[in-house]
């Protein structure tokens, strides 16, 4: 399926949606998503789609940005680790992705520069029109502010950076997402906004210098038919919850083409 018109018109302003699954993309799709960025383990913060995944979603027509993650924690990555991100990267690109969302941090929690400058490399090695995220690794920076303003000045051929203002929602990190896109004006790279966005706060987030808009539109999913009177856990993180896993949520993905479009449409009038 091809980007309709209407969406190819507001293509600089995205609506990207986080989906874990084939399902997940389609619903995000139908509902007005121009974009996915794909991932596993959304509970954990992402971590890199399998390959079987991603080209069910490259299958559906959408473009598809994967998260490359080898791991959960934090963004100090070994060699080996960075090794299998190269990997990663190649191999999702090979298979359809339009783009990379890649994040490294160093041990003073500053953005490794040089980190994302290889991962780069390879992504360009294998598509040379790929569009480069750098992920909320920022958020967990000293200076959020600060690195967008080392970013944008380190010559890395990103367009992107996803990010919450370091807040624990982009509501509570607003006035620091407003800096961040004051610090790029007149850079080629934008602020795509992302970290427990709501619907109700899109034209706000807009408002302080976003370009674009990444949410989850997540609900969680009980399967209470699987659970008996004992439970046996197959790991650190499964544990009995009130939610087993999540998926998305077409009427959230509804309503925030709804109001970004709302809000774009107020600014052309």
């Amino acid at each position: 399926m091809a980007m309709s018109e209407s969406a190819t018109a507001r293509y600089e302003h995205i609506l990207q949606i986080a989906v874990t699954s084939s399902h997940g993309a389609a619903i995000a799709l139908a509902n007005g998503a121009d974009e996915i960025e794909l991932c596993s383990a959304l509970e954990l913060g992402g971590l890199t789609p399998s390959d079987g995944m991603l080209r069910r979603c490259v299958a559906l027509g959408v473009p598809v940005h994967a998260l490359i993650r080898s791991r959960p924690g934090d963004f100090l990555y070994s060699q080996d680790e960075m090794d299998t991100m190269g990997e990663e990267i190649r191999s999702v690109l090979r298979s359809g992705a339009s783009g990379i969302v890649i994040g490294a941090l160093d041990e003073h929690r500053h953005l490794d520069i040089e980190s994302l400058r290889t991962l780069i490399a390879v992504a360009h090695e294998c598509k040379p029109d790929v569009t480069v995220t750098v992920n909320r690794a920022i958020d967990r920076s000293e200076s959020p502010a600060a690195e967008v303003r080392r970013l944008a000045s380190s010559g890395l051929d990103v367009n992107r950076i996803l990010t919450s203002g370091g807040g624990a929602s982009a509501a509570e990190g607003i006035t620091t997402i407003a800096s961040m896109a004051r610090s790029l004006s007149g850079s080629t790279m934008t602020i795509l906004c992302g970290g427990g966005v709501q619907v109700k706060d899109i034209a706000s987030i807009m408002e302080a210098g976003a370009c674009s808009i990444h949410l989850s539109a997540k609900r969680g999913i009980r399967q209470s038919s699987q659970h008996g009177a004992t439970y046996v856990s197959l790991g650190y993180g499964d544990k009995p919850t009130a939610i087993d896993h999540f998926s998305t949520d077409g009427g959230i993905v509804h309503d925030a083409r709804v109001s970004l479009d709302s809000y774009l449409h107020s600014q052309n009038a």
